[in-house]
């Protein structure tokens, strides 16, 4: 997938890429509105924090109405100077989603990124792309399903996971709540990865790099070596991986309870550095 993909936007001030299918003069209006398209009646919010998402209707030509996903990313303390280096985060979704599709790797389809600055310095930026139905975070699948249902559901979402790692994919959230899943009438279920903007190109993640990747994934401890041995296509996972995979769950266990005992986060947002 070429870095520049998509279509030039212009919009009140904003500027960026919309997806040809997308480039459409209502379409550009309606993106147009920043931050107001969180004020639309029919908006959902789905998050508030350090970031904005919400499902908002979108009119597309002929009065067609699509429900799209806006993620508004706050630009403060240290982002605003690395974006007069570095790509933005709305500008990482972006490139990301559309390598992802570009591997045939599922993630919802890209309609925009735009962003506003002053002077220099960016102001605010958006990611928008379409919202998936008939699909939840993989987080209430791992808690809902059991026996042979659960088993059904991690050979699929370890062959997933193995499959874009083998494409060079590497999520550095892959969390629960950054994967989406559903069954769409057939027997094996479908996924989606969202959060794009945490995502890396690689050539290719290699076997130590890539079961590392899947320490946020809160599988069962049951499960785990079924898991791996999924992932890795063999009935058994070799002592050293599956060696590696529980030390650095374990690690990074600790870590997050350390943080939420600290309230690392809260001290960083009050400081205004994350």
């Amino acid at each position: 997938m070429k870095r520049d993909f998509g279509v030039p936007l212009e919009a009140s001030g904003y500027s960026g890429k919309i997806h040809p299918d997308f480039n459409h003069d209502a379409v550009i209006r309606s993106l147009g509105e920043g931050l107001r398209l969180f004020e639309d009646p029919g908006c959902r919010m789905l998050l508030e924090g350090r970031n904005r998402v919400g499902v908002v209707p979108l009119r597309l030509p002929d009065g067609i109405r699509l429900d799209v996903v806006v993620k508004a990313f706050r630009i403060q303390g240290i982002d605003k100077w690395k974006s007069l280096v570095f790509a933005s985060k709305a500008l990482r979704a972006w490139r990301s989603a559309n390598a992802l599709t570009a591997r045939e790797i599922s993630t919802p389809k890209p309609i925009a990124y735009f962003e506003s600055r002053i002077g220099a310095f960016l102001k605010d930026g958006f990611f928008v792309y379409v919202m998936e139905t008939e699909v939840e975070e993989v987080r209430f699948l791992l808690r809902r399903l059991s026996g042979e249902d659960l088993r059904k559901f991690l050979e699929d979402l370890a062959r997933f996971l193995g499959m874009a790692h083998l494409r060079g994919i590497l999520h550095r959230d892959l969390s629960d709540g950054n994967i989406l899943a559903g069954k769409r009438g057939t027997a094996d279920w479908s996924f989606f990865l969202i959060d794009t903007n945490r995502i890396r190109i690689l050539k290719k993640v290699g076997r130590v790099r890539g079961v590392k990747n899947l320490i946020r994934l809160g599988v069962p401890a049951s499960e785990q070596s079924y898991f791996l041995g999924r992932y890795r296509q063999t009935s058994q996972v070799a002592w050293g991986l599956r060696t590696w995979y529980r030390l650095n769950k374990s690690a990074y266990s600790g870590t997050i309870a350390l943080k939420k005992k600290l309230k690392l986060r809260r001290m960083a947002e009050k400081l205004r550095i994350q």
